[in-house]
């Protein structure tokens, strides 16, 4: 299979469902043998963004399939060579390029929430062209466990790295109850259902992106953004700026008490290029600004280290 051929079975109906059992089938396989091949980057600077990277409040995992695929970080960069299976932990700022010296990179994302998973295709099938075919999504039960699992893969490698019998362990349970979720995918959602839980996860996946907004969701929806607007509306009763909005004063709410970003440094990463604006929004939403809301955690003796992530998605 080449990078064309990967393009067009992950298009087809069905092709993406098929291309990623197999993929995780085999991981599965060889974390069974402990041949498995790990990269898991980490930075001393969660939650920040620079230029064209973002974060996301979930794991996303990346199964090389062919070449090489490079992951641009604040600290630097990581390869990852076919075979070989990328974990990508919360509010690590990333962007993917094509390996140095390679043709073409193809994988699978996988996203995972504590709600919902998501799967697409990436390829660069030739150096500056890149194509993301297909999408899915799954809702299985246990789906919380699968996350908490790779969060305590995530923080055992920090302990003792790849060759941790832990971290194996885990690895292998949450990627065979992600096997298992793909290959019993939720239902089939009416079209209209289904773009919109698409919608908020992408929402919840860029939120430090300073470009997101209803028209750059709608081009990287390939709808119109009239119609994902009134779509958004009519089965949510929310407006979709809103959502966005709301979702940002979520994770900003949880930088303030979790980090010790300035307020200027919080804004940027919840997608705001304007700090003023951050503040006038951040108290339109709770009746504080953020300076007031993080002054008033400290008094009442939060402990930054504890604070609970920002909420969910709803539906996606």
């Amino acid at each position: 299979m080449d990078a064309l051929e990967f393009v067009t079975l992950a298009s087809a109906t069905g092709g993406l469902e098929d291309l990623t059992r197999q993929a995780l089938a085999g991981q599965v396989d060889r974390l069974g043998q402990n041949r498995f091949s790990l990269v898991l980057p980490m930075t001393r600077r969660p939650f920040e963004t620079y230029g064209a990277m973002h974060f996301h409040q979930g794991f996303e995992l990346a199964l090389q399939l062919l070449g090489i695929s490079r992951w641009e970080l604040l600290d630097g960069h990581v390869e990852v060579p076919a075979e070989a299976m990328l974990l990508i932990p919360r509010g690590v700022p990333h962007t993917e390029r094509l390996g140095k010296g390679a043709s073409c990179s193809c994988n699978l994302n996988i996203y995972v929430s504590r709600d919902l998973i998501t799967y697409h295709g990436f390829a660069f099938v030739s150096p500056g062209v890149r194509r993301m075919p297909g999408n899915g999504q799954a809702r299985p039960q246990g789906l919380e466990l699968i996350f908490d699992m790779l969060a305590e893969a995530v923080a055992g490698y920090e302990r003792g790295g790849a060759d941790s019998a832990l971290v194996r362990g885990l690895l292998l349970a949450a990627l065979s109850m992600l096997l298992e979720a793909v290959a019993e995918p939720d239902g089939d959602p009416a079209e209209g259902s289904r773009l919109v839980s698409l919608c908020r996860q992408e929402v919840m996946r860029y939120l430090c992106n300073a470009t997101l907004n209803v028209g750059w969701l709608a081009e990287h929806l390939g709808c119109n953004a009239d119609y994902l607007s009134h779509l958004f509306r009519s089965q949510t009763g929310q407006r979709l700026n809103a959502f966005i909005n709301e979702e940002r004063v979520k994770l900003g709410r949880y930088l303030l008490q979790s980090s010790t970003l300035s307020i200027g440094e919080v804004a940027s990463s919840c997608g705001y290029a304007d700090p003023d604006y951050f503040s006038r929004v951040f108290r339109r939403a709770g009746g504080q600004s953020p300076g007031e809301f993080r002054a008033a955690v400290r008094h009442a003796g939060g402990e930054p280290a504890q604070a609970r992530p920002p909420s969910k998605a709803q539906g996606g």
